[in-house]
């Protein structure tokens, strides 16, 4: 049996996942400023929930936007999160992001205190 393979490039596949999320999503009302944050959440974590879950406080998404066009670096507490996040983009405003729950300083800390990596605190959802 002969299987032929498609050479599909990253950004077709990317843009085709967010074609996917849109339809899922269906007639949902999102905030307004906030969609496309939400649709990346959900493409990075596959988890449809961020789109009811996910709050954001007034002029978040603005003073995010600042922060980065600043050079604020990203702090994340999951892998996953971080390789979400569009690092060339990123770079080009001086920042970079970071992710420490790989470090063994962190995974030391979680077994003194009996917790996870992201303790009580890697819980929220919250932007």
């Amino acid at each position: 049996m002969k299987v032929e393979l498609e050479n599909v490039k990253p950004m077709e596949i990317e843009r085709r996942s967010f074609e996917i999320i849109t339809q899922e999503l269906g007639d949902r009302k999102l905030q307004p400023g906030t969609e496309l944050i939400v649709k990346r959440c959900i493409h990075t974590s596959a988890d449809f929930d961020y789109a009811d879950n996910l709050c954001f406080s007034a002029g978040a998404v603005e003073a995010g936007l600042r922060a980065i066009q600043a050079g604020c670096d990203i702090v994340t507490d999951t892998q996953m999160a971080r390789a979400g996040i569009n690092k060339k983009v990123l770079a080009k405003y001086g920042g970079e992001v970071c992710c420490f729950m790989s470090d063994e300083d962190v995974a030391e800390q979680a077994r003194a205190r009996g917790t996870t990596r992201g303790g009580e605190h890697g819980q929220s959802r919250r932007a």
